[in-house]
Order: C-alpha cells, then sequence, then structure tokens
C-alpha cells in the first residue's frame, strides 16, 4: 500500500484527500493504482470519493485495466455504495448501487455490465476478458450482465442473469446463430446456476437449419446438467433427457459418455438419405432409441460409437429399394430375388422398424423388418421381409454430436462471460 495525501481538521470534522495512492490485494489478484479519493467526516456522516485504475494481476487476466470511481456514503448505521468502471475504449460499462448496514454486517448491490456487440474481426470476449484466451472461435451478438451480489459475515451471495442475444458462432463445421437466452447465475467461483436454464438457437450444419433447444445447469463441481436437450430435425425432432457433462482434469480427454438418443416423429426419406444406403428412399414417420456413446482419443478429436439402435413407424408408410446390394443367387433363389426386387420398388408396409449398428471396422449395418406389400406384385399378396444393408452413420452422428456440442459450448461461454 502507498499514500500520499494531506488531513485537515475544521469546525464540521476532518477532511482528507489521497493522490498518487496505490494498494495490492495479491490473494485476490487485483491491484489499484493512481487512486486519488476525497474523504469528509462530521460525526456520524462520512463521504468518500475515489478514483483510480483497477487492474487484475492473473496471468492471464480476468478483465482488462478498469478505470473505475467509488462513492461511500455513511449516514448512520448506513453506508450507501455507487461505483462505476469502463475499459480504456469504453467497450464495457459496469456500475453498481446498494448498500451496507454496518450493525448487521450485510449488504448489497445491483449490478450491471454492458459490453458493445461482439463482432468478428472487431470486438471479441478476449479483447475484454483475456483469460478466454486466443482460440475462442470468433463470436457475434450481444451479452450483458445483470442482478445483485449480497454478503454478510459469513459469505458472498451473487443473484446475476446473463442474457444473450442474436448471439452467434462458427463451430467449424457448422454455425450457431440466432443464439437467446438467459443463464442466472448463483456462484461464481466456479460459476454455478440453479436447474433447466433454457437457451435456444439455431444450429445450420450444411444446407439444413436446425432448431436447438437446451435446458441445463452448471453444477458447482464444474459439470453442465443437461436435463433437456432438443435438435429440430426431418419435421421431429432427436431428443437427450437428464445427461451430465462431467468436467475435464487439465491435461486429460472428456470422459466417454452415453447418449440414448430419443428419435421423435422424424421423416423416413431424411433419415434414409443420410444413411446413404444405396437406392433406398421412404414415406413416413420414426420413433425409436439411439443408444449413442461418445468418446475421445488422446488429442480430444470425438467419435460416435452406436449399440444397435431400433427404429420403428408410427403407421404405414411406403419404402423403395433400387440398389444393387441384395444377393445374385441362380436358379429358384434368382426367382425369389427378382420377387422381392420387385415388390421392394414401391413396397407400402404397414410394419416398419430399423436396427442401426455401427460397426468397429467395415461399414455400418442397416436391418430392416418390413411387412406389408406392392399392390403391382401378386395381386398385393402380403410379404414379410427382413433385409439387411450397409449404411453410413456419419453423416447423423455428425447433424447430432455437432448440436451436443454446440449446447455445451453455448453455456460455457455464457458463464465465462460472466
Amino acid at each position: 500500500m502507498r499514500l500520499d495525501g494531506t488531513l485537515t481538521q475544521n469546525a464540521e470534522g476532518v477532511s482528507a484527500s489521497l493522490r498518487r495512492a496505490s494498494i495490492a490485494a495479491p490473494s485476490l489478484q487485483l491491484s489499484a493504482s493512481a487512486i486519488e479519493a476525497e474523504l469528509a467526516l462530521a460525526g456520524d456522516h462520512a463521504r468518500l470519493e475515489a478514483r483510480g485504475q483497477l487492474v487484475d494481476t492473473g496471468k492471464p487476466a480476468r478483465v482488462v485495466p478498469l478505470a473505475a470511481t467509488l462513492t461511500l456514503q455513511r449516514t448512520g448505521d448506513t453506508i450507501a455504495i455507487e461505483a462505476t468502471a469502463r475499459d480504456a475504449k469504453s467497450q464495457v460499462a459496469i456500475t453498481a448501487k446498494g448498500q451496507h448496514a454496518l450493525g448487521a454486517g450485510r449488504g448489497s448491490v445491483q449490478v450491471s455490465a454492458v459490453p458493445k456487440p461482439f463482432v468478428p474481426g472487431a470486438l471479441q470476449p478476449r479483447d475484454l476478458s483475456p483469460l478466454l484466451g486466443a482460440d475462442l472461435p470468433p463470436i457475434d451478438g450481444t451479452l450483458t450482465v445483470a442482478g445483485s451480489v449480497a454478503w454478510t459475515r459469513a459469505a458472498l451471495t451473487p443473484d446475476l442473469t446473463v442474457t444473450l442475444q442474436d448471439l452467434g458462432v462458427d463451430l467449424g463445421a457448422a454455425r450457431l446463430a440466432n443464439g437467446r437466452g438467459a443463464l442466472r447465475l448463483d456462484g461464481l467461483a466456479p460459476p454455478s446456476t440453479p436447474p433447466d436454464q433454457r437457451l435456444t438457437a439455431v444450429l445450420t450444419v450444411g444446407t439444413a437449419s436446425l432448431p436447438l433447444a437446451v435446458d441445463l445447469a452448471l453444477r458447482k463441481d464444474g459439470a453442465i446438467a443437461m436435463s433437456s436437450l432438443t435438435l429440430g430435425f426431418a419435421d421431429g425432432e432427436l431428443a437427450l433427457n437428464d445427461i451430465v457433462v462431467p468436467p475435464s482434469a487439465p491435461g486429460a480427454p472428456p470422459a466417454d459418455l452415453a447418449l440414448p438418443v430419443q428419435v421423435r416423429g422424424t421423416d423416413l426419406g431424411t433419415l434414409l438419405s443420410l444413411l446413404a444406403i444405396d437406392g433406398l428412399s421412404g414415406e413416413g414417420q420414426l420413433d425409436g432409441t439411439l443408444p449413442l456413446r461418445l468418446t475421445r482419443n488422446a488429442a480430444g478429436a470425438p467419435h460416435i460409437a452406436l449399440d444397435r439402435g431400433a427404429l420403428a413407424a408410427r403407421g404405414p408408410g411406403v419404402v423403395r429399394y433400387v440398389g444393387g446390394a441384395l444377393p445374385t443367387p441362380a436358379g429358384t433363389g434368382a426367382e425369389q430375388v427378382a420377387l422381392l426386387s420387385a415388390a421392394l420398388k414401391d413396397f407400402r408396409y404397414t410394419g416398419l422398424t430399423i436396427e442401426l449398428t455401427r460397426r468397429a471396422d467395415g461399414p455400418d449395418e442397416a436391418v430392416l423388418h418390413l411387412t406389408g406389400a406392392n399392390p403391382a406384385v401378386l395381386n398385393g399378396r402380403a410379404f414379410v421381409l427382413n433385409i439387411r444393408l450397409d449404411a453410413d452413420f456419419d453423416r447423423l452422428a455428425t447433424i447430432f454430436l455437432t448440436g451436443f456440442e454446440a449446447a455445451g459450448k453455448l453455456a460455457r461461454e455464457l458463464a465465462q462471460h460472466r
């Protein structure tokens, strides 16, 4: 601590002024310098006005240096508090206003932090918080913090809401846009929230725009608890419930996660096109479960495993197969395959299930179980068919993985910008 000033006594009380003062709080990794202050004392009344430079001494810093002002005014047992802070470029403005009760040893302030909108190539979160690092992908949109911080002699209790509007972020193979929501923080170190904080966005993968919604909580142990995640897909949705993403230990890849994805009302034709089964198309709606498992290698690259997913049609529909994967036996076997091939060109099913399996080596596998008929084959005779075909699960897995990781990234970035 360094102090340089004057002390004056008059008929009304005592006044003091400080110039070029400085103070450091190593345990908080904070310091203040170039402090100028005026203090007036008169009976049980006192007023302090101070200005200075507030610096985060952490490496890297949690926030850029701020020009701060503080006004404290005591009347009897109560101290009124007003404070402001802004960075050198006026890209963020912070205000706090409240009071402290001396006798009770408790108080609170209403806090507001309003950065200018984020724009790629211009203002980015790391320009305000170097701690976020240069590897954070560019974002755009607006983000504000407002709420209260209360304290007693025993504890500090935040109740802050981080609000985002029109947030967008490039995720490499996809883009997250129109991010909206509010995250209520009830803890700061680490950031934590009550359950079921809702965030929404639109995820663009290729030419598809998929609505994303997540209800989550940031836990005090650093985990993200998702009570619900839905991704609009092919006129239906992919959904997850009650998933906990544990925090990663420094230097260690994230833990494997079981992700039982619920498929609800998904269009059969869109799903079949994503599975890249040559010559197979269809009409109808599917429900079911895809028991996925998310794993990562030592470098952190994700991989999706599938343990025999099962999907079933909601009602009647149509399957058409004109591919060349059916067997080609000789003799009577050839006649049966020809009949099957003809039936599958326009098969009106009354029941359909699809089993999906991802193989560790070789192509993925889809097994179709069909009941129904082709009106043009054997006068519409009913068939019960079981057909095994090669498939490619990568594109469907990528869509869901992108949505899942986008939701987690959105939550963590909101918390980091607190």
